[in-house]
């Protein structure tokens, strides 16, 4: 009894400790919001040189060739740019559905314009206007839980420090970033605020303000067109499948270079994602990174796994020459160093990438099960699929492998597991078997016979 007694009161201690630093840390955000707060000692910037900050906000130690010197040509263009978003953006359900639009999001969308066009495009009004109120209300509440909140702080404190907005520590876009995850947590407590939630929550408040952010991360997570919640709740569902889809779409475009990732013992999807979970944000330069998510905002959750894929297909020739560890380390850290191609050419491989995945119907992930069948009538007409692979060790027990080069079949995850691919496999595996019958005769018999025998001609008998 004395020893649960001291437990009670050990842990009652402990709520107490934690609730008189998370007090304390709120109220440095508070000062930070009033502009008094100052950076905390072990995090204190360099003073010995001046910072620059380049055409987004991000500081560097050299001001950029490209932000020193715009010639008038650039500037005149850029302004004809603008005047023409301007036009959009007043006509905005005008020009929303046409290639013109689309084709200036492709482009770019400028920096005077982008928050306006990313409210309309995920359609935040209408999300605050049938919330009025909603967010401070849950704002203030999630002020009195303490377990998100020390979840939530850490992420925060590492987000985009080298851009202007997130420099100062406990500053004013600090707390707006912190009280966005908060009161994300009280209106969905199955996501989780990790690293990758905490930079596209700042990545919006760069363009929107706090609410504003606050509506769109709600649509990003809820509406089907971008379905990204499954990238944050537990078990990450949405990641398991953008991963399983890109192996996929390796698979099928890019074979040496996943022959060359088994020869080295590397698991694609262990390098990857991160890829998905910050929306390519510490994958990619910053401007290529940000023309990417305004094409995202655009087009939706395929654009994900077709930039995964056209960066795999950028430095192709480059992982082919690695070894695990180099492979390793490229594709998790130096990757956003060693960008050659400009934003321009990338944007162009992008689309060109994103025509080739239609061409195979691999442009989205499966919604699984197919579409009018079910699991176990998958099973029935189907039966197991063909091994895929030449190792024996890898090889589960009692696979026999099929005798002749192997069409590619597509995993139970796989996108390319269409309706009217069912014959062609059928076909494929009767003729594989040395079973002559096909086409035509074939038919006459699966509707002439019934269920029964339909299942025995399929397995053999």
């Amino acid at each position: 009894m004395q020893t649960g007694s001291r437990w009670r009161l050990g842990m009652v201690a402990v709520r107490a400790r934690r609730d008189r630093e998370q007090a304390a840390t709120i109220a440095k955000y508070e000062q930070g919001h009033q502009g008094v707060a100052l950076s905390e000692p072990e995090e204190e910037d360099d003073d010995s040189g001046r910072l620059f900050p380049d055409r987004l906000g991000f500081l560097h130690e050299k001001m950029l060739l490209q932000d020193s010197v715009l010639g008038t040509k650039q500037k005149q263009m850029e302004t004809r740019r603008l005047q023409k978003w301007v036009k959009m953006l007043k006509n905005y359900t005008k020009y929303c559905d046409s290639k013109k639009f689309h084709r200036s999001c492709f482009k770019g969308i400028p920096s005077q314009v982008r928050g306006s066009i990313w409210m309309l495009m995920l359609d935040v009004n209408t999300k605050k206007a049938q919330n009025v109120g909603k967010y401070k209300a849950m704002k203030e509440q999630s002020r009195l839980q303490s377990t998100p909140f020390d979840q939530i702080n850490w992420p925060v404190r590492g987000s985009f420090r080298n851009h202007l907005l997130f420099q100062e520590r406990n500053g004013a876009r600090q707390q707006a970033l912190l009280d966005v995850l908060m009161a994300y947590t009280v209106y969905n407590p199955e996501v989780g605020c990790g690293q990758g939630l905490s930079h596209l929550v700042a990545l919006l408040l760069m363009w929107l303000s706090e609410e504003d952010t606050f509506w769109a991360l709600v649509q990003l997570m809820e509406n089907k067109k971008y379905a990204m919640s499954g990238l944050y709740t537990r078990g990450s569902p949405k990641l398991k499948t953008l991963q399983n889809h890109l192996g996929d779409i390796v698979h099928r475009t890019l074979p040496a270079l996943e022959q060359h990732l088994e020869q080295q013992g590397l698991n694609l999807q262990d390098c990857t994602a991160h890829w998905f979970t910050q929306c390519f944000l510490d994958v990619a330069p910053f401007p290529l990174a940000l023309r990417m998510w305004d094409i995202f905002v655009l087009e939706g959750q395929h654009v994900l796994t077709t930039m995964a894929y056209t960066m795999l297909k950028v430095h192709r020739k480059r992982l082919l020459k690695m070894t695990r560890d180099h492979l390793q380390e490229f594709l998790q850290e130096s990757l956003k160093q060693v960008w050659t191609p400009g934003e321009d050419i990338v944007i162009k491989q992008l689309q060109a990438s994103k025509h080739e995945l239609r061409k195979l119907h691999c442009l989205l992930p499966p919604q699984a099960p197919a579409v009018g069948l079910k699991t176990s009538h998958l099973k029935s007409v189907l039966g197991s699929p063909p091994y895929r692979g030449d190792s024996p060790s890898l090889k589960p027990a009692g696979v026999i492998a099929l005798r002749g080069p192997q069409p590619w079949v597509p995993s139970p995850t796989s996108s390319c597991l269409a309706i009217r691919s069912l014959r062609q496999l059928q076909l494929s595996r009767m003729l594989q078997d040395g079973r002559s019958e096909c086409g035509t005769a074939f038919r006459f018999r699966r509707r002439a016979c019934g269920r029964e025998e339909e299942q025995q001609l399929l397995s053999g008998g």
